[in-house]
């Protein structure tokens, strides 16, 4: 949930610009200090959007889904990197519409809409 500025304004994925984050998501442990193996993460999974093709314009890091990207980032995403996990990518908010499955690489254009991102796996596809 970074942002940056384009005139003044701060756009992103923020709750500013009617992006919401789905915490069903975020795995937490049960008790404090609870890092078993099932509560440990090997693999964060991160992806990274650019307003433009081939890796230009404003940019964004998360390694989180979310179920509306906002409206400053609907229809904007131009090309993204996925580098770590397998992300589930949906033309509508709430994760509805047509789905891509998207593993690790470097997606220089991204000729759908996108408007839901959510993890499909932290680990890598083979």
């Amino acid at each position: 949930m970074f942002g940056f500025q384009v005139a003044g304004k701060l756009v992103g994925l923020s709750r500013a610009n009617g992006a919401v984050v789905d915490i069903s998501a975020i795995k937490i442990p049960q008790k404090p200090g609870d890092y078993s193996s099932h509560a440990k993460v090997e693999h964060v999974p991160m992806m990274g959007l650019f307003e433009h093709g081939n890796f230009r314009g404003g940019t964004e890091l998360t390694f989180m889904s979310w179920k509306n990207v906002g409206e400053w980032w609907r229809d904007k995403v131009g090309s993204l990197v996925v580098f770590a996990g397998v992300w589930e990518l949906y033309s509508e908010p709430e994760y509805r519409g047509e789905r891509w499955v998207l593993g690790p690489g470097y997606y220089g254009e991204v000729p759908f809409r996108v408007a839901s991102i959510r993890i499909h796996r932290r680990e890598i596809l083979e």
